[in-house]
């Protein structure tokens, strides 16, 4: 089975990251630079574009 990943980068900022609609990821913390993958696996609904 196929594993797909989203690499996030981030510098003092507060964000949701969604998937064909769905919150797969939020960040609303105070630090600084951060970085930080994501399995989307749960949020792919079919083959194909999303």
């Amino acid at each position: 089975m196929n594993r797909y990943f989203i690499e996030a980068n981030q510098s003092g900022c507060f964000y949701e990251l969604y998937v064909n609609g769905k919150l797969v990821f939020k960040h609303f913390k105070q630090v600084g630079l951060m970085g930080h993958t994501t399995c989307i696996n749960d949020a792919i609904l079919k083959s194909g574009g999303q």
